[in-house]
């Protein structure tokens, strides 16, 4: 069933363990020119701490053939300032990974992931920081899904909301949501 463009679905889980959604810890960038012409990808370090599944699948990705992996954004109907990436694997290994996003917090972050249309995901634990000398293992995602069309309307809303609850006239609150945006668009955009 649609409702306002969005289709609801329910998702066939391989263990109890996959209902667990895998929190984002850190957030980074990574840019290479092997990888994503140069342009900046996000990477997530995930709290794997309850996924040992996740954790296990990350680091025999390097050793195995390219796995599959299908890509789903979602959003819950009764919670509005959060959405949540799917990513359901067929190989290497079969799981199901629920990654919840918090529209203000990780606005910017699912922005991004929509356009570079990627993302880099690292196991880790609370605490946990990127540092490039570690050689973590992680694994590329391409991200082919989207919203329908309605990314922009739910971050604008989100971002409006919260402005809002902070006090910020409803014109004015429009205006800084749509420049946040164009902002955090500018700084994606850096290659190198």
């Amino acid at each position: 069933m649609k409702k306002n463009g969005l289709r609801r679905m329910q998702i066939a889980l391989h263990s109890q363990i996959e209902e667990l959604p895998v929190e984002i810890v850190w957030d980074a960038a990574i840019a290479t020119s092997a990888v994503g012409n140069g342009q900046m990808i996000p990477l997530l370090i995930l709290d794997t701490t309850n996924r040992p599944d996740v954790e296990r699948m990350i680091d025999l990705h390097p050793h195995v053939p390219p796995g599959d992996v299908t890509s789903t954004w979602g959003k819950k109907q009764k919670n509005r300032d959060q959405v949540f990436l799917l990513l359901q694997f067929s190989r290497p290994s079969e799981l199901t990974l629920v990654i919840p996003f918090d529209l203000v917090r990780h606005g910017g972050l699912v922005d991004r992931i929509l356009q570079a249309k990627a993302v880099y995901l690292q196991p880790g634990k609370p605490g946990d920081r990127f540092d490039p000398a570690l050689e973590t293992p992680g694994i590329l995602i391409e991200v082919g899904a989207d919203f329908g069309g309605k990314w922009g309307t739910i971050i604008n809303k989100a971002l409006t909301r919260d402005l809002r609850k902070k006090g910020v006239r409803h014109k004015e609150a429009l205006q800084a949501a749509k420049l946040m945006r164009e902002k955090w668009q500018e700084i994606w955009k850096l290659r190198i």
